[in-house]
């Protein structure tokens, strides 16, 4: 079965782009897994309420991407596993101040300063420059 996947890229247009991260993990965009008959701007949403909390306006589509990726096993050589990843942009509402909900740790902006600092998971690692409209990170 394919994983579906939803994130949205909050955009402020001094600050730059919002990413979050959980304990262990690189930063990314806010959303996550898509349930099995949810509309991926509805997961999107969803994701992002229980993440930062915060009201956003959606305002449009800005990368997908259906690939396969290969998962650890206990077992030798692992699975390939389909997925497919929407990344919507969205702003902030007027006075709404992000904050780390109860599944993230952290919630900061990305801007071109402060860009090879962060590290950042996919497909953050992806949407993140070209948005901000710089080249992309080389992944390690």
């Amino acid at each position: 079965m394919m994983k579906r996947h939803a994130r949205i890229a909050i955009m402020h247009p001094e600050k730059g782009i919002l990413v979050v991260a959980k304990k262990g993990h690189a930063f990314n965009l806010t959303g996550g897994a898509a349930e099995q008959y949810e509309a991926l701007k509805s997961a999107a949403v969803r994701e992002r309420r229980e993440e930062i909390g915060r009201a956003v306006r959606t305002t449009g589509l800005v990368f997908h991407s259906d690939h396969l990726i290969k998962k650890p096993a206990k077992k030798k050589g692992g699975k390939i596993v389909p997925e497919f990843h929407r990344v919507f942009t969205a702003r902030l509402k007027p006075g709404a101040q992000p904050r780390p909900g109860d599944e993230v740790n952290w919630a900061k902006w990305v801007n071109s300063k402060n860009f090879g600092k962060t590290p950042l998971a996919a497909p953050a690692d992806m949407v993140v420059p070209m948005l901000l409209g710089i080249g992309r990170r080389k992944r390690k």
